[in-house]
């Protein structure tokens, strides 16, 4: 079934177990309020770790990194109280991550490798560093998030009126359709 696991992964005799791994950072960092998360390729296996770390220090999609802490399943929730679970596992499988880690200890292995994800990104974040250069916020972020599905700057005030408003679909839609052009590349 999709996004179920099959099959015994290397890590899953090491759930709950601190453990020291060494990769990359396989997906552009999203920086939250008080967290940074990140998809980590560890050497060891296939399988992805979805990394949430501490705000600060930054890290780069493609920089190679060592990372030392508990690996957890994800687990389902209850999108609201009373309301339905949301299989979060399903969710994060469809990317290939099949486990979790909350504020581990990383450290810096080497300079980061170019590739052309990689200059994608970097493209992206200096034409939207560039647009809140002249436009102010919030104006800069909506057009951000509109533009290139970039929903880091919003506030969380307005994308809670996005969502209130029915009207979300517009900025996550119009990244989407920039992610599968970039990735058709």
């Amino acid at each position: 079934l999709e996004g179920e696991k099959t099959g015994i992964d290397l890590f899953d005799n090491q759930v709950g177990v601190s453990i020291s791994l060494e990769g990359e950072i396989c997906s552009e960092p999203q920086a939250k309020e008080t967290s940074l998360r990140f998809c980590f390729a560890p050497i060891q296996s296939k399988d992805r770790i979805l990394i949430v770390g501490s705000r600060y220090p930054e890290y780069v999609f493609g920089e190679k990194i060592s990372v030392v802490g508990k690996l957890t399943l994800p687990q389902s929730f209850e999108t609201y109280p009373g309301g339905p679970l949301f299989d979060y596992g399903a969710y994060l499988a469809k990317d290939g991550i099949q486990y979790t880690m909350l504020r581990p200890d990383i450290s810096r292995l080497g300079e980061v490798q170019g590739s052309f994800v990689g200059f994608l990104i970097r493209t992206k974040n200096f034409f939207v560093s560039s647009m809140e250069k002249y436009i102010p916020e919030p104006e800069s972020s909506l057009l951000g998030g509109i533009l290139l599905g970039d929903k880091q700057g919003l506030s969380k005030d307005v994308a809670e009126d996005f969502k209130r408003a029915g009207l979300i679909h517009i900025l996550v839609l119009s990244g989407y359709n920039i992610t599968l052009v970039a990735e058709s590349l």
